[in-house]
């Protein structure tokens, strides 16, 4: 007669830890089974909804926004005779979001103020970083508050890029533009302003002639 020897399957690979939102969580389960014959069966005993298993024990979830933060899970493996589990946790992870909107317009000669502003519904803390900023503008890290005076040769539109990235990494780019344009108030003096003065000077020549 024949024995059959089995020898019981074992995980030993280690789930990711962090997924992000929208983005392919995948895991490969490997496992050791000195029985070269064995007929394996994996199964996806629990998980967060959308997580997928294939019998050859590959893992795939896409993360929706509604899922954030930690989601547990239980991978069994079994060769028909015995079995091993495997309990995990994956934290997922969401890039912070813009709430603030910045000001179209800017004027030459006037100063242009704005506070960018992101939330994060990881409650984690959120950084700035300017990627591309106007020459002459500047930008303070920790607030997100860009101040400009735009000059006279930066005229039309002007490319801004900034980086809101929270403490595990991720990151999300404010692109927007600015279109300065010339002050019409200082247009508006120098055509109101030198017919006036020219007359006041004309006013004065005439005077300092009666007098003499």
């Amino acid at each position: 007669f024949e024995v059959y020897v089995n020898h019981q399957p074992v995980i030993i690979s280690s789930p990711p830890i962090s997924a992000m939102v929208g983005e392919v969580f995948k895991y490969n389960i490997q496992v050791e089974d000195k029985n070269v014959d064995a007929d394996l069966l994996y199964t996806l005993t629990k998980g967060p909804q959308g997580m997928q298993m294939s019998k050859n024990g590959k893992v795939v979830w896409i993360p929706k926004a509604a899922q954030i933060n930690e989601n547990r899970f239980t991978f069994e493996v079994s060769d028909g005779y015995t079995n091993d589990t495997q309990d995990g946790k994956v934290f997922v992870n969401i890039n912070p979001n813009i709430i603030s909107t910045p000001r179209p317009v800017a004027l030459t000669g006037h100063q242009y103020k704005y506070r960018v502003v992101a939330e994060d519904l990881n409650k984690d803390k959120i950084k700035f970083k300017p990627i591309k900023l106007p020459k002459y503008s500047t930008f303070n890290k920790r607030t997100g508050l860009i101040q400009w005076r735009p000059r006279n040769n930066q005229l039309g539109p002007n490319d801004i890029i900034i980086a809101a990235i929270d403490e595990r990494g991720a990151t999300t780019a404010h692109e927007f533009k600015i279109h300065a344009f010339e002050n019409p108030s200082a247009r508006q003096f120098v055509n109101t302003g030198w017919p006036l003065m020219l007359t006041f000077v004309g006013m004065m020549f005439a005077w300092g002639v009666a007098q003499i």
